[in-house]
């Protein structure tokens, strides 16, 4: 499990992406019948896909109030468009320390 929050963000912010990319399968890549509906599930889980891992992350960076979201990808499943078409879910983070030329 993830531990206590670092007083380094961006030390936390790696820690937690590292915990849910290397703790928490992918469902689909595990081969997994469960369904995860939410960031509680996936951690009673320990499996979810993109989205609810998605779900995840934001939830822990939020909770150490670390602004977070989801954004969304529509991606061709092959080289081309021939097999479709899905939608990948990530996460965005707002880092302050990271913000160039703003005004003192």
């Amino acid at each position: 499990m993830l531990k206590a929050a670092s007083s380094d963000t961006l030390d936390y912010i790696e820690r937690a992406y590292n915990f849910v990319r290397d703790e928490i399968p992918h469902t689909w890549d595990a081969k997994l019948t469960v369904v995860s509906k939410s960031a509680s599930d996936v951690l009673k889980n320990k499996t979810g896909i993109c989205w609810t891992k998605s779900c995840l992350l934001a939830a822990l960076l939020r909770a150490n109030k670390i602004p977070s979201g989801i954004s969304y990808q529509y991606l061709t499943r092959a080289d081309d468009a021939s097999d479709g078409y899905i939608i990948h879910a990530l996460n965005t983070v707002y880092i302050d320390s990271l913000q160039i030329g703003r005004a003192a």
